[in-house]
């Protein structure tokens, strides 16, 4: 059910009748918090436009090894692959070094979307100072 404009408060979002999934959290940006995907737009909490997308969005994944969020979307007959243009400060390992974060990109690409987690050993990494050593353990 939609909630008339001029009824809703100014500060809850909606997700709109256009086919949307609910936002998707993703890393995009070189600082440590998720970013938000949301109507083919990528937000910084809570309302900053940071970049969009031309399609909807297939499945979100660290697929190019930089420890951030890459979308990937079909369009026209083409497979796109959306990444940032902001330059990191820190390095990370790659998130599909992670397997729990394997094993939700391999079910998010078989249509049970849920987003992917990181074991124990990513959060570590992500949590881990900038310019140290970072790994996966027990992989």
């Amino acid at each position: 059910m939609l909630i008339p404009s001029a009824k809703r408060p100014q500060n809850i979002h909606q997700i709109t009748s256009n086919g949307a999934l609910a936002p998707r959290a993703l890393w995009w940006d070189a600082d440590p918090q998720k970013e938000v995907l949301y109507n083919c737009r990528v937000y910084d909490w809570p309302d900053k436009l940071i970049d969009a997308i031309h399609t909807r969005e297939l499945v979100i994944a660290d697929c190019l090894g930089d420890h951030r969020g890459e979308i990937v979307a079909a369009y026209g007959g083409e497979l796109r692959i959306y990444t940032t243009t902001i330059p990191a400060s820190d390095r990370h390992p790659c998130l599909m070094q992670d397997r729990q974060y394997r094993l939700g990109i391999a079910a998010q690409t078989m249509g049970y979307y849920y987003p992917a987690q990181l074991g124990e050993g990513g959060r570590a990494g992500r949590r881990a100072a900038a310019g140290s050593e970072a790994s996966f353990d027990g992989l």
